[in-house]
């Protein structure tokens, strides 16, 4: 296998472990919620929480800065 191919493997493999994790969690979650309850599963032990809160909150971070609303959901 070439090295893009490795990679596409490996992204295709990732995208049906982050869809197995999204089927199993509550529908009722909120955006935030979800990415925290994914990482969390995928990631387990392996990142702080303080880098798994980060990653749950981000796109609502920088969306607050471009946007200047300072209000957090």
């Amino acid at each position: 296998m070439t090295p893009e191919q490795r990679m596409r493997g490996a992204a295709a493999m990732f995208d049906a472990a982050c869809a197995l994790v999204d089927a199993s969690l509550p529908t009722h979650l909120d955006r935030c919620a979800r990415r925290l309850a994914r990482a969390r599963r995928l990631y387990r032990d392996e990142l702080p929480e303080a880098a798994l809160l980060a990653h749950a909150q981000w796109r609502q971070i920088s969306e607050s800065t471009i946007t200047g609303n300072n209000e957090t959901r």
